[in-house]
Formats: structure tokens, C-alpha cells, sequence
């Protein structure tokens, strides 16, 4: 089958933004990869001069203790650590492998947060994560997709009550962002910021900002490990707040979907999203007079959208049009 002109106009656009977005990706790896060594590696350094100078002090006070056994010591203490198992107090702390840390765990796989804290010891286990994961993943995301289903009904009865009581006073795309912010700060307060109170409360030794930092780096499922619920050796109840963590960590994700879901919405970023990936749009019609030009027309075309891309905009103007009436 011969390739035409325009097809061929086409895949050298598409060809040229996936070059630029990888060259932009590369160089945002580059300046966090500086960026990080010029904050953390000071840190770094100052530590292990201080591990290095109590470890000088502790030879120094103990002398019946030599080099090779202080080495050997502090090698069995962090294998254990990287298995999972506290060496504080005579190795005297909550095990690991109860029910309702093993609820977290694998609540945090399946989510693919992933702490890292604990993880199996047995070939046995290993081999049990890995198909656990593998059912337990897509899951979720059937999980995820429902309750965003049903979290979205309630959601536009908002923009439905928004519609009703401002009528024409207002264009669907002012509502529809006046229902955006609305619900997007709702949710980011109720898995965000209250949450890290609680934990800062509850946790033994989290600041605020400490707390706030683990609900976003959990949610956005980075997921790495350095604030992790519940491992405290005098945390109270620990049971129950690893029950009420893993929760608190489905919830939250299925919110921050909404917000996402929401967002992926507007007509707006539908139409940037099909002009990256399939031809440079002009304009969206106007609906009712009152639709904002979505993409830049000083550029002219140099080729025709194919029919697949003429059947996208006529779905997003479709789309911008039921935002009146608030449905989807």
C-alpha cells in the first residue's frame, strides 16, 4: 500500500514531537540527577563522617572489641535490616510477618507503592509475590476505574447545581474549571492534608511536614520507604493502624484518579493531547458562542487531518457541549 503525502506529512510531525518530548525528558533526568547531588550529597558526607567518628569513639571506649567484630556485628545488623527484621532493644521488636503488617504489604504491592520495607524471605514467598502481583495489579486498577465511575456521579451533580443556578450567567468551560478547583481542592484537603495531621499526631516521632511528605510521595506511588506507617518500636496499636493505613492508602489513590480524571476532561487538554500525537488542530468550534480557541492557529497547516483525527474533533466538541448540562 503506497503511503501519500499527507500520511507522510503527518508521520514526520509526529516523528519530530516524540524527538523534542524525549530530548525535554532527557534533560529534566539531567538537571534532578544535579539538583540532587548538590542538596543530598553535603548531607551524605557530613553522615558518614559522623558514622565514622562514633565508630572511632566506640573502639576507642571499648577496646575488648575488635575492628573485625564490630564489622561483623554491624554487617549482621544491616542484612537483617534489609530483610525486614528490627535489631532494636535485643531484637525484641513487632514482627514483620503478622497479619496486619502482611495486609500492608500487600497492600502496598498491589498498588505498586512498593515501600521496600519488608519484603519475602522464602523462594516460597518470592515466588507467591510475583503471581500475586501479577492477578493483583490489574485488580486494583478494575478497582480503581469503578470507584472513580461512582466517585464521578457524585461529583457532577456539583457541576450539575453549578449549571442549574448559574444558567446562562456563565460558559460551560467557566463552570466546568469553577467544578474543577472545587473538587480538586476538596479531595487534595481530604487525602492530603488532613491525613498528614493524623499521622504527624499519631506517628511517634513525624513532623507535620515529615507526614506531609509520605501521604504525597504515597500517593503519587513513588512509594520510597523512608517514612513507612507504623514501624516505630513504641508506636501504639500498630495493628490497627497498619488495617487503617492500607485503607487510607486505596482510598486515597482511587481520590487522586478523580482529580486526574477530572482533569483529563476538559476539552482543552483532549485536543492539545490529539495535536501531539496526530496533526496541529485549528480551531474548536465555538459552542454557543461562548467555546475559547483551543489551539494556536498562527501556524498554517501543511497538510489535511486524516479522517480518524476529523472524528476526534468532532468528539470533543461533542464532549464540550454536554459540560451545559453537566453529564459525561
Amino acid at each position: 500500500m503506497e503511503i501519500t503525502e499527507k500520511e507522510t506529512c503527518l508521520i514526520n510531525r509526529r516523528t519530530a514531537r516524540l524527538l523534542v518530548i524525549i530530548l525535554i525528558y532527557i534533560m529534566y533526568l539531567v538537571v534532578g540527577a544535579i539538583v540532587f547531588c548538590a542538596i543530598e550529597g553535603p548531607q551524605e558526607r557530613e553522615t558518614g563522617q559522623r558514622v565514622r567518628d562514633f565508630r572511632a569513639g566506640f573502639l576507642e571506649k571499648n577496646p575488648c572489641v575488635t575492628n573485625d567484630e564490630l564489622e561483623e556485628l554491624i554487617m549482621e545488623v544491616v542484612h537483617a535490616t534489609h530483610r525486614g527484621v528490627a535489631v532494636q532493644r535485643n531484637v525484641t521488636g513487632p514482627p514483620a510477618w503478622s497479619f496486619a503488617p502482611a495486609l500492608f504489604f500487600a497492600g502496598t504491592t498491589i498498588t505498586t507503592i512498593g515501600y521496600g520495607h519488608v519484603r519475602p524471605l522464602s523462594d516460597g514467598g518470592k515466588v507467591f509475590c510475583l503471581v500475586y502481583c501479577t492477578v493483583g495489579i490489574p485488580l486494583t486498577l478494575l478497582l480503581f476505574g469503578m470507584l472513580v465511575s461512582r466517585m464521578n456521579t457524585v461529583s457532577y451533580r456539583g457541576l450539575a447545581i453549578l449549571h442549574h443556578r448559574l444558567g446562562e450567567k456563565a460558559d460551560p468551560g467557566t463552570m466546568r474549571l469553577v467544578h474543577f478547583a472545587i473538587v480538586a481542592s476538596v479531595c487534595i484537603t481530604m487525602v492530603i492534608f488532613l491525613p498528614a495531621m493524623i499521622f504527624s499526631l499519631v506517628e511517634v516521632d513525624w513532623h507535620y511536614f515529615d507526614a506531609l511528605y509520605y501521604c504525597i510521595i504515597s500517593l503519587t506511588t513513588v512509594g520510597l520507604g523512608d517514612y513507612v506507617p507504623g514501624e516505630h518500636i513504641m508506636q501504639n496499636q500498630r495493628d490497627l493502624y497498619k488495617i487503617c493505613s492500607t485503607i487510607y492508602l486505596v482510598f486515597g489513590l482511587a481520590v487522586m484518579l478523580l482529580v486526574l480524571d477530572n482533569a483529563s476532561r476538559f476539552p482543552e487538554f483532549r485536543a492539545y493531547m490529539s495535536s501531539l500525537s496526530c496533526f496541529d488542530d485549528q480551531t474548536i468550534p465555538k459552542v454557543n458562542g461562548s467555546s475559547p480557541e483551543l489551539l494556536n492557529q498562527e501556524e498554517p497547516l501543511d497538510c489535511e487531518p486524516l479522517e480518524e483525527d476529523i472524528q476526534l474533533k468532532n468528539s470533543v466538541q461533542r464532549d464540550y457541549k454536554s459540560l451545559a448540562v453537566a453529564g459525561h
